[in-house]
């Protein structure tokens, strides 16, 4: 998978978590955008770009259900489009 392309899922990601405003996101809502290795783009968010995301997970049934949501760094920090710009110019990401 190219550069170009792991970048544009990051930014697909983050603009979910996004929008969602600190709500949780569930991982059909992440897979219906078409996004392959999930996990290997939240690790980027997470430990390249320093972001906030966390995961709730809960079983019913036996079924495993999973949740993320971006937390602001501050509660007077809210969300924009500042932080997906980072996302898409990052040059942390090797090709």
């Amino acid at each position: 998978m190219g550069h170009d392309t792991r970048k544009t899922q990051r930014s697909r990601i983050l603009a979910l978590l996004i929008a969602a405003r600190g709500e949780w996101v569930g991982l059909p809502d992440i897979l219906e955008v078409r996004i392959s290795q999930f996990g290997a783009r939240l690790y980027e968010l997470r430990h390249h770009l320093r972001l906030n995301i966390e995961n709730r997970t809960e079983s019913v049934d036996g079924v495993r259900y999973s949740w993320y949501r971006l937390k602001p760094k501050t509660q007077e920090n809210l969300f924009s489009a500042h932080e997906l710009k980072r996302v898409e110019r990052s040059p942390e990401y090797p090709d």
